[in-house]
Formats: C-alpha cells, structure tokens, sequence
C-alpha cells in the first residue's frame, strides 16, 4: 500500500506526502517505502509539458482522478510542478 494524502476532502496520491511517511515509518514498514518507490517510478516524468511541469526523470507531485482531470481542465491529472517530491525519491532510494 502506498501512503495517501487529502483526507477527509480528498484523497489521493500526493509524492511529497508519500515520501515522507515512508521516511518515517521505514524502520517499521520497510514495503511501504519499497511501494512507494514503485509507485513513483510508474509515474514518473517522460516528456516534456510545461502545463504540467513534467520533465523526463521528475517525480510526480499530484495524481487526481475525475473529470475534471480526465478534460484537463486542471492540471493535477498528473502535476509535476514541485521542487522536493524528486530529491526525496533519491533519498529514500538510497536509505
């Protein structure tokens, strides 16, 4: 299972979030910080969307699902526009 943040408006896949709960609970719960490494990588950046500051090896940000999403009429259907989200996956990949 990987770590979901926006309870009790919403609820979804954020990978600052993600990654920091890994952080803390990776003493006890080593697979969730494997899960959410999986996760991430399944998510991240290939190509270049300056509407979605995506860029090929950025870890994603924000994953919403919904109609509005699917339209894209916002932008979080997968958003990418945050500067901790990449490094912290470098830093629990190494821990």
């Amino acid at each position: 299972s990987v770590p979901a943040a926006g309870v009790p408006w919403f609820l979804t896949l954020f990978g600052r979030d993600s990654l920091l709960t890994s952080f803390f609970v990776l003493p006890y719960r080593p697979a969730t910080a494997a899960a959410t490494l999986r996760a991430l990588a399944a998510l991240q950046g290939t190509g270049y969307d300056a509407e979605r500051g995506e860029e090929p090896g950025r870890i994603v940000h924000e994953v919403r699902h919904g109609e509005l999403a699917h339209f894209r009429q916002v932008p979080y259907g997968r958003y990418y526009g945050s500067v901790d989200a990449t490094p912290l996956f470098l830093a629990l990949l190494g821990a």
